[in-house]
């Protein structure tokens, strides 16, 4: 094995495990069906409200609280006897907005009694609403909560994080090893210029997920994310970076060797026969054309992304193709005025 071979292993394997350990903070598996999320409205007949509520797990809980404020000057709150902090407060026109921590400590599994006692009066109505998180994706695929919200508290679950965690690395030392070859075994890059581009993609990744993991793992809050996502954002993200900067690198390439077409032939004879004609035809098409191409491209992945029920993701990424198809169509339009004038 040469040293150039070794030193791409050695920095694969060190971009792999900071990829795993960072999974390993951030991944929760069976994520969706740990994320709490219930609301219920009532009609109070007295100051004092009585409520048998039940958690499926012990947690930290946020309590939300909503009502009419016109005969009210507030409340206290009780949960299994403790009395609830009130952490934030809001008031819009008649309506006023609170909101009650419920730490893991005093919550417990099954039935909880929650006490209301407001004065002078009660309001009307209520709007109750409590969730064991602070803000999620709409898919909950990506959810902030508090310290002990979302645990993983069986044997089970730690071993499925585990048995995923072995699948995470061996995927990115895959993408890793997988790059530097398309890159220099398809398009024949040099080997120091796919390292280069390797290096590129993979400093800044692994800096965010072991940012987003660190910032997890020190602060109070936590952030929860869906194991798919993980897996599929790093592909996602490895794979249109490596694409990018493999055209581009090509591109210099054939710029440096515009005048000696014998040379240019031979770099494109040494590509598959797929990537040969692509870059080919993209190469002789108009810029409309492409835009339109990396429209219908961008359709094919939202499509994709939906079938992963990525919706959020999908819907913004159809924003984008659709603002692309403009240029391209728009682009089209303009040049088909001018050869009219033209021809007129």
């Amino acid at each position: 094995m040469s040293k150039m071979s070794k030193i791409n292993y050695f920095t694969g394997l060190v971009f792999s495990f900071v990829f795993s350990l960072s999974f390993f903070f951030l991944a929760v598996p069976n994520l969706k069906k740990k994320v709490i999320e219930k609301k219920e409205l009532f009609t109070l007949n007295s100051r004092i409200f009585s409520k048998t509520i039940t958690f499926p797990q012990k947690s930290d809980f946020v309590l939300k609280l909503k009502y009419d404020y016109k005969n009210t000057d507030g409340e206290v709150v009780f949960l299994n006897g403790n009395k609830l902090e009130l952490r934030a407060s809001k008031r819009a026109k008649d309506i006023v907005t609170r909101y009650y921590f419920a730490p893991y400590e005093i919550g417990q599994e099954g039935n909880n009694l929650l006490k209301i006692e407001f004065f002078p009066q009660a309001p009307p109505n209520i709007d109750l609403r409590w969730r064991n998180y602070l803000g999620a994706t709409e898919d909950k695929n990506i959810v902030v909560c508090l310290r002990h919200s979302l645990i993983i508290k069986n044997k089970k679950e730690y071993g499925l994080l585990f048995f995923l965690n072995i699948i995470f690395f061996i995927f990115s030392f895959f993408l890793w090893q997988g790059s530097l070859k398309i890159a220099i075994d398809w398009v024949k890059l040099k080997a120091s210029q796919a390292y280069f581009n390797n290096l590129v993609i993979f400093i800044p990744l692994s800096s965010f997920y072991l940012l987003i993991a660190l910032t997890s793992r020190l602060n109070f809050f936590r952030i929860a994310v869906s194991p798919t996502y993980l897996f599929i954002f790093l592909f996602f993200a490895v794979f249109l970076a490596e694409v990018f900067l493999l055209f581009l690198s090509l591109a210099i390439l054939f710029k440096r060797e515009e005048k000696n077409v014998q040379r240019e032939s031979e770099i494109l004879e040494n590509l598959p026969p797929v990537l040969k004609w692509s870059l080919l035809w993209i190469k002789t098409r108009a810029f409309s054309d492409k835009c339109i191409l990396f429209f219908m491209l961008l359709l094919v992945l939202c499509a994709f992304l939906l079938i992963l029920e990525m919706k959020k993701i999908a819907e913004h990424l159809a924003n984008i193709a659709y603002l692309v198809l403009v240029l391209g169509v728009g682009i089209k339009f303009v040049k088909m005025i001018k050869e009219e004038r033209k021809k007129s």
